[in-house]
């Protein structure tokens, strides 16, 4: 094998090293400030994306504390709304019942005053008739009969003691 000839090493250290001086060389040259420049532009890439993740939160963070505050707003707004309505129904509530109390005390006078005349009326148209049911069973029961002079005198004397 050639490579293993010893006659050949001085030759091959040689072109050994033009070959790595080279390709050093051409990789310090070329290949090592690209990637140079695309590991700068990569590290500012993530610093912009950093910086504009930060700015992002920052503005999250306002929103969901404005919108936290508008909805305590108007969930005290919800609830002054709910309590005035609350307050309208007890107030319309109240007045109904009111009116409705004297509704029925009226309702109740009238009807009060209407039995009365109808007890009266009845009353008075009463005495014929307790006489003829006096005169029809008064022999029955007393063994005698009664005359209608009798029988009024009785009714007037019973309406004296009531």
């Amino acid at each position: 094998m050639p490579q293993f000839d010893v006659t050949t090493f001085s030759s091959q250290i040689f072109w050994l090293l033009i070959c790595f001086a080279f390709l050093c060389i051409i990789m310090a040259k070329f290949l090592v400030p690209r990637l140079i420049a695309v590991l700068e532009e990569r590290e500012h890439r993530i610093q912009e994306d950093r910086n504009q993740a930060d700015i992002l939160n920052a503005k999250r963070e306002t929103l969901r504390k404005e919108n936290l505050a508008s909805l305590a707003d108007a969930r005290s707004k919800a609830h002054a709304l709910l309590h005035q309505a609350m307050q309208e129904a007890h107030q319309t509530k109240a007045n109904r019942i009111s009116f409705l109390d004297d509704e029925l005390i009226t309702k109740t006078k009238k009807i009060r005053s209407n039995i009365e005349l109808q007890a009266h009326k009845i009353l008075s148209n009463i005495d014929p008739l307790v006489s003829q049911v006096v005169k029809s069973t008064a022999p029955r029961l007393l063994g005698q009969p009664l005359s209608l002079k009798q029988i009024e005198e009785i009714l007037k004397k019973k309406r004296k003691i009531n």
